[in-house]
């Protein structure tokens, strides 16, 4: 398995990374250069996932024999870490430009989620925290499943924020759900079939006993390599 990571040789980031030492600011045309940064940074903790679920449960041979259905979960589960732990352990807990002051714009490259708008999530979930270990636990059934537990409809009609957020993730997860399923099925073994075109979004099976303890012990490590900076 390849855990390499690319850019484009014409893009906004390779350009910077000819001379790193200088402002990244005159690269950062509407956001493009952070935005190629963070597909870089998404797609490197695709990788670390890849090593990790392979390093717990090497059996699944996960990235390295013949694909069956498991590996649609385990690919759901790397793009739960590339997710979390950058988009909600990192990005979601800071002001950008506090971190790298070059007149970035928050959108296009963020969910619309952020860990200052917890007063408005908490008048519907007094709850809810995403700053926890857990959150990565019910964030990758939500992807395997279609259902996010804790907000309501009445917070879904009434909140514009949680409406927004909320619309942007179920949309993703059905995404995620038909592109793991096309691309396997792309590099397909013999064994590996194609579900009818209207159930490609289906829910994936999440519920067995070495899947929950999988999901378990990788959130464990991604918050420690998010939070405590632990690899």
């Amino acid at each position: 398995m390849l855990s390499s990571g690319f850019i484009p040789a014409k893009s906004h980031l390779n350009k910077w990374l000819e001379r790193p030492e200088q402002s990244a600011r005159k690269f950062n045309w509407q956001n493009l250069l952070l935005l190629e940064a963070k597909f870089l940074t998404h797609d490197y903790l695709h990788s670390w996932a890849y090593l990790i679920i392979n390093e717990l449960y090497p059996r699944l041979g996960f990235g390295t024999k013949p694909i069956t259905k498991d590996f649609v979960f385990c690919h759901l589960l790397s793009e739960t870490v590339a997710t979390v732990g950058l988009d909600y352990w990192y990005l979601c807990t800071i002001e950008l430009n506090d971190v790298c002051p070059i007149g970035a714009a928050p959108d296009g490259y963020t969910l619309y989620f952020h860990e200052k708008w917890n007063r408005e999530y908490r008048k519907f979930n007094p709850n809810f925290n995403a700053q926890k270990p857990e959150f990565f636990d019910s964030l990758h059934k939500f992807y395997c499943s279609g259902d996010f537990y804790g907000f309501s409809l009445e917070a879904f009609n009434r909140s514009v924020l949680i409406n927004r957020w909320l619309s942007q993730e179920i949309t993703y997860g059905e995404t995620q759900r038909r592109y793991t399923r096309i691309w396997l099925h792309h590099l397909r073994s013999e064994n590996f079939g194609l579900p009818d075109p209207h159930r490609l979004e289906a829910p994936v099976v999440a519920t067995k006993k070495w899947q929950k303890n999988l999901i378990v012990e990788v959130g464990r490590l991604l918050w420690k390599k998010s939070k405590e900076n632990k690899d």
